[in-house]
Formats: structure tokens, C-alpha cells, sequence
């Protein structure tokens, strides 16, 4: 039998399977926490104390990837075709479904769970029986997206089907699932979705719900010197960044944020790749951060065994100078395992070589993405092709692989749907004139990743890897054992930047030939006056 109770010392929830302890997978504690009811624990908290990762299964995704030849990521649909695209095979609880299509207004997608067949959408829309603004479970334009847990004792089957009577349409499915027994399946069962939703949209409008609490302090932080926040450990910690009225995008890319936890340095980020506001200050809630009412808040709490401390950095020209930081900690009864890292990735990609935006060794559980891409001189957002590709404990091909970045990111059609901001995933701000950028973020608190040796995040570009000279940068964030290493932030040289090695901009080529053309009519001139 599965009982939960709330400690008085610590903010997380005990978890009881049958007589004595049972330690639990991470994305099933995070299942409880997403789906146990407010008064019990917040949807948005997630907290990785007394969790074990060794001997565990990863978390698998069933995707469309390959599924019509090498490099084509979709199912083809031919005209009026009604097909089976996968299934998942039970006792298993499937934690996001994501799909798309090239002609999404002309297909239907239903999934058969244990026999009983749910319409997801019909038609480029949501069924008529769909609740309006729900937190957990939407339609952006032609992406369909999912977080309603959904508990599978046998077989799920995805079935899509096509009214279209000529053409031939791409279709697009992810379904991120994990193998679990019968008895946590009969567990999970009572717990109540109803509940999760309710607390999705309370933390929505009020993302201090469950964080701003417990013993707080507060400082104002200078750039270079460090602060000793006054926490008592073992405990856990979240914290606020309140910058001066007027500050800007290019300010908070300018800033770098270190924290110091137990004298390991665990994040060391610009702030704001780290809050996705690296370019336009748009509010948004999610599990582990939110940027509302001037203040930038961390929501995923930071255990502590008996030490904080707060630095701001200078990254940039116009870094700030001063910032208001507050904690708020709550107590553990013991010292905790795992520390919330965070850290910064730039790179500029390849031909022929995905880019490793994260590779770390130990035991931990990856919890998200933010991403910052600009495609520099490039037309369209055609480099947004290639797939994640997530490495497990010294796995040598893919434990999770998707079907394109902003498939990723829970999108589609190279972000078709512009700025969207959802409590695990959204975009945060785009640009569709030249040159194409996009931030955009993906907080995977249900379907985080366990890995107990190491985890090795890569992102393609392009088709397989054909995208080169397009800067990739943001910020990967999990939960890891120590020791841990964060690597100092460092900027990728862009091409054609003076005084670095790379392809020269077109702009750069244009002026150095008109030079050429203007020195060469200056000397026929001087030729013929001799």
C-alpha cells in the first residue's frame, strides 16, 4: 500500500510501498509530487532529497524518429491511411505526449489505453471535452502537448489517421514513458489529477505559492563580493534576484550568478540565460524558475548541508553592479545528497559534428534546458532540424532521442506559434526576420532523467548535422551527487567576429570586395593621368 505523509522537519512528502522504506525512482517521486494534492504538496515542487538513481531504468521514449527512413524523423501518412504509429506496454505511466503533423487540420490522433480509446486531437484542435487553459495539457497551433499522467496496466496504443485524399502528410509523435510495477501502478492510481491542475494554475498566478516560506534572509548584493546567506543546514533553499528598476536584457546577460554550496561551487551562470530573459523580459512560471513582477525567482529548491554563498559576477559590457537577492530554508532531518547545478553552455556548430551541451559524471537527475539560439546570417530556421540526443550512464547510442529541436522544446514548425509560455515549456521570445533567433525553455520535472555514472546531453543541427556556423548557447540544470564540476561560462567565437578565426559574415566580404573594386579604379585613374 502506498501512503504519503508530510515530515514537520523537512518539506518533502515520505514515501511507504508495503513494509519498510522503498526508495523510489526520481521521475516517480516527481510523479507524486506532480499529481498528489495542494494540501499534501505543490505540483511545482520538486524535491530531491533521499533519492536513489543506482540499478534504476532510464526513462524511454517512444518517437517517430527513423520510423520512415534514415534522417526523417515521422510516420508518412498516405492519403485517407489510418495506422497503429507505436505503443507502449504496461504497467507503465506516460508522463508527456507531444505531436504534430505537416497537415495537422487533416488528421485525428487516439490513444487505446487497456482498451478504452480517448481522442487527443481532431482536425488541428483539441476535443470538444477539453478543459480551456489547462496547465497541463494543450494545443500551440499545429503542437499538440500533454502532461496529464496517464496509467497504462497493459498496452497504450497511438493510432493516427488521415482525411487527406491526395497528399501524403509527415507525421510527428513523442510519448516519454517509464516501466513500473503493479503495485506503485495501483498506487499512483489514487492519486488525483484534478488536484494537479488546481495547483498548476494557483502556482500560475502565484509562483511564491510554496517557496516563499520558512526562514528568510536578505542582502543586496555587490558585483565581485560574496554573500554568506544565513542558512542553518541541512536545509533547502530557494531564492530571489531582484535587479534595479530599469535594468535590461543585455544587463542580466551581462551579470553572471555563482552559487556556492557546502564550498562547491554548483551554478555559474549568466542571469539571464539562466531566467530564459536573455533578450526580451517576458514573465513566465515555471517548476524551477519565474520572472514576475521585476523579480527573477529560483524556484527549484537548493539543498544545503551547511553553507551558502551568493556572488554577482561581471560576464559583459553594462553588467550590473548591484542586485537584490533573498532565501528563504527550510530544514532536513539529515544532510541531503544531491546540490542543484546549474551551468552555461556557448558553442558555434560544426559541419558534421553535434554539439555536447552538457556531459557529466556521477549520479544525478537532469531536470531541463534553456536555450538561446541566433542563426547569425542564415535566412530561415532550417539549423532548428536537428535532435536531442541524451546519453545515459556510458550508453553508445541514444537512450532518448527526439525528432527536432523545437520538438524538444514541445514546438513545431520551426516555432510557428511564436512567443508561448506554459508551466514546463515555452518560448520566450522569437524572431523571424533575419537573422532567425529564438530562447525558449523545457523544464522536465515529471519526465526528468536519472542517471547514476554520467549523462551526456547532444544536439544536432540541421539534417544530421548540416547546420554549420550557427550559435547555440543557455543553460542546462539538474540535481547531481558530489563532487560536482561547473565549468566557468565562456562566450564561442562567432564567425567572422574581428580578431577571431571563422567564416567571414557576407557583409564583412561585401565591403572587402568593394575595397578591392575602389582601390583598382583609383590606380586605372592614376595610370592613365601618367
Amino acid at each position: 500500500m502506498l501512503r504519503i505523509r508530510r515530515n514537520r522537519h523537512s518539506w518533502r512528502p515520505t514515501v511507504h510501498m508495503g513494509r519498510g522504506r522503498t526508495t523510489v525512482r526520481p521521475y516517480w517521486l516527481a510523479l507524486l509530487l506532480v499529481v498528489i494534492p495542494a494540501t499534501a504538496q505543490d505540483i511545482t515542487q520538486f524535491s530531491p532529497e533521499d533519492v536513489t538513481v543506482a540499478g534504476q531504468q532510464p526513462l524511454k521514449l517512444l518517437a517517430t524518429t527513423g520510423m520512415s527512413g534514415v534522417g526523417r524523423d515521422y510516420y508518412t501518412l498516405k492519403p485517407r491511411q489510418s495506422a497503429v504509429i507505436g505503443e507502449v506496454k504496461g504497467p507503465a505511466i506516460i508522463f508527456r505526449i507531444w505531436s504534430t503533423s505537416s497537415k495537422s487540420a487533416m488528421v485525428s490522433l487516439d490513444m487505446t489505453v487497456d482498451g478504452k480509446t480517448e481522442r487527443l486531437y481532431t482536425n488541428g484542435k483539441l476535443p470538444a471535452s477539453a478543459l480551456k487553459n489547462d496547465p497541463l495539457r494543450g494545443m500551440d497551433k499545429q503542437a499538440y502537448w500533454s502532461y496529464m499522467p496517464v496509467f497504462v496496466s497493459k498496452q497504450a496504443v497511438f493510432r493516427a489517421a488521415s482525411v487527406e485524399k491526395q497528399e501524403e502528410i509527415k507525421f510527428y509523435l513523442q510519448a516519454g514513458y517509464t516501466t513500473v510495477t503493479a503495485q506503485q501502478l495501483a498506487g499512483a492510481r489514487r492519486l488525483d489529477g484534478e488536484a494537479a491542475r488546481a495547483a498548476a494554475k494557483q502556482i500560475l498566478a502565484d509562483p511564491e505559492t510554496n517557496v516563499a516560506v520558512g526562514q528568510a534572509a536578505e542582502a543586496t548584493l555587490q558585483t565581485g563580493k560574496a554573500w554568506d546567506a544565513p542558512v542553518t543546514g541541512p536545509a533547502m533553499v530557494t531564492m530571489s534576484l531582484t535587479p534595479p528598476q530599469g535594468t535590461t536584457p543585455a544587463q542580466l546577460a551581462a551579470t553572471r550568478l555563482v552559487v556556492t554550496c557546502d564550498g562547491t561551487k554548483t551554478i555559474d551562470v549568466p542571469v539571464g540565460a539562466l531566467f530564459g530573459v536573455s533578450h526580451k523580459l517576458t514573465e513566465y512560471v515555471t517548476p524551477l524558475v519565474a520572472v514576475k513582477g521585476g523579480s527573477l525567482l529560483l524556484r527549484a529548491p537548493m539543498p544545503v548541508a551547511k553553507s551558502l554563498q551568493v556572488m554577482l559576477r561581471k560576464y559583459g559590457r553594462g553588467a550590473l553592479r548591484t542586485m537584490q537577492a533573498k532565501v528563504w530554508s527550510q530544514g532536513l532531518t539529515r544532510e541531503p545528497q544531491y546540490r542543484l547545478c546549474a551551468q552555461y553552455f556557448s558553442q558555434v556548430s560544426v559541419q558534421d559534428k553535434p554539439m555536447t551541451l552538457l556531459d557529466t559524471t556521477g549520479s544525478g537527475i537532469f531536470l531541463g534546458t534553456n536555450l538561446i539560439v541566433n542563426g547569425l546570417d542564415r535566412k530561415t530556421f532550417a539549423f532548428l532540424e536537428g535532435n536531442e540526443q541524451i546519453y545515459v550512464d556510458g550508453a553508445t547510442k541514444p537512450t532518448v532521442e527526439g525528432t527536432g529541436t523545437e520538438d524538444y522544446f514541445n514546438g513545431s514548425w520551426y516555432f510557428e506559434a511564436g512567443e508561448v509560455h506554459h508551466l514546463f515549456h515555452g518560448v520566450t521570445f522569437v524572431q523571424l526576420r533575419e537573422p532567425p533567433m529564438v530562447d525558449c525553455y523545457r523544464h522536465m520535472v515529471s519526465d526528468s532523467i536519472p542517471f547514476s555514472q554520467g549523462l551526456r546531453f547532444d544536439l544536432q543541427h540541421g539534417s544530421r548535422n548540416k547546420a554549420p556556423n550557427v550559435s547555440y548557447a543557455g543553460v542546462m540544470l539538474w540535481y547531481q551527487t558530489l563532487p560536482v564540476t561547473i565549468a566557468e561560462p565562456r562566450e564561442a567565437a562567432v564567425p567572422g567576429a574581428e580578431g577571431e578565426a571563422g567564416r567571414v559574415l557576407p557583409s564583412a566580404i561585401a565591403a572587402a570586395a568593394l575595397a578591392v573594386i575602389v582601390a583598382f579604379v583609383v590606380w586605372m585613374l592614376r595610370r592613365r593621368a601618367a
